[in-house]
């Protein structure tokens, strides 16, 4: 009976308050091709979110989100997002308050199941974790009163934890607070690409100091609404310092085509590089070490709210000109989105 009542008025209630909702399934099954292969082998639920939004009043917009995410084999339920935003206090400026992912580089803005593909490159793991780098603050996002399109995003956060985190954390000596300035081409109707420019600054409660710059690009072309040509990119340089200093660089560039001009089959190319530059040998020297990985996706586009990518990788490390750590596998993801997904940025 209350399984009855829950499905017949929470969506009336939904509709009489305006609210708008969504749900996501994001499944990933991931097979190993070689004996070397990390792969889990099984299917996940890697993540299934729940999502509230509408106007608040006349001024602000609220999105409370939920989500649960498989963590080790276990299904671990939080509070994905919980923002306050407006864009009409500040003329052209929108501000958001609450807990949200840090408007910093391209993935970090944008939930897994909005990804091109399915598993993160090995830079934004590392530096962001395996979805990204979320926190309790403010941001604002302004609009630069210029001919041109130009976008500055400024926030601070608390800074207790970083990345994904379940505990509390301890109070930072300097929170974290970060920046990014975005330029807009816009060359036609169909084409239209964005460049930006960041920083991110932290220093925790034992003096660790933790500072990353980062590009991040990407270009669309389009046909009427199917995306022809996508070019994403990012470049990350990550320096922390405590009793020692330790840097590392890493970047991914992804070109993705569809198969023609109205086609659901999108074919893509990932290659991704990591590289620890202050990592040294068994003589004490630096150690020449870089780490590739090649994805080739291909994603099935049903509608706008499901689907189905096939991808493989090929993933090895170069240290002092001899491979290691191969690990070649294959990745089959479906994502589907029920009820009404909020609009994305470009």
């Amino acid at each position: 009976m209350k399984i009855l009542i829950i499905i017949f008025f929470i969506p009336r209630l939904a509709w009489c308050l305006d609210l708008k909702i969504s749900g996501t399934l994001d499944a990933v099954y991931s097979q190993g091709l070689n004996q070397s292969s990390t792969a889990s082998e099984k299917l996940n639920m890697r993540g299934t979110e729940i999502s509230v939004f509408s106007p608040i009043d006349h001024t602000f917009n609220g999105l409370i989100s939920f989500a649960a995410h498989d963590e080790s084999g276990a299904q671990n339920f939080e509070l994905h997002e919980g923002v306050i935003s407006s864009s009409k206090l500040i003329k052209n400026t929108n501000i958001r308050l609450g807990k949200f992912f840090l408007g910093v580089g391209r993935l970090n803005r944008f939930h897994q199941h909005d990804w091109y593909f399915t598993t993160a490159p090995k830079i934004h793991r590392e530096l962001f974790d395996t979805e990204g780098a979320l926190d309790t603050g403010i941001e604002s996002t302004t609009l630069l009163p210029f001919e041109s399109i130009w976008n500055v995003t400024m926030g601070v956060t608390s800074g207790h934890t970083w990345g994904h985190s379940h505990v509390a954390g301890v109070k930072p000596k300097t929170p974290t607070h970060y920046s990014r300035i975005a330029r807009y081409f816009e060359y036609d109707t169909e084409l239209g690409a964005e460049l930006g420019a960041n920083y991110i600054g932290r220093t925790s409660y034992n003096n660790e100091q933790k500072k990353m710059y980062g590009l991040d690009f990407i270009l669309k072309a389009k046909k009427g609404k199917t995306i022809t040509h996508l070019v994403q990119s990012e470049f990350w340089f990550r320096e922390e310092k405590n009793l020692v200093s330790e840097k590392t660089v890493g970047s991914y560039i992804y070109y993705q085509k569809s198969v023609t001009d109205d086609s659901p089959f999108f074919i893509g190319l990932r290659w991704d590089t990591y590289k620890l530059l202050d990592r040294k040998n068994i003589l004490g020297e630096k150690e020449n070490n870089i780490q590739h990985t090649f994805t080739l996706p291909v994603t099935y586009q049903h509608s706008e709210f499901s689907f189905f990518r096939l991808s493989f990788s090929h993933d090895f490390t170069r240290i002092e000109g001899d491979t290691k750590n191969r690990d070649q596998r294959l990745e089959a993801q479906i994502i589907y989105i029920i009820g009404e997904h909020p609009a994305h940025v470009f």
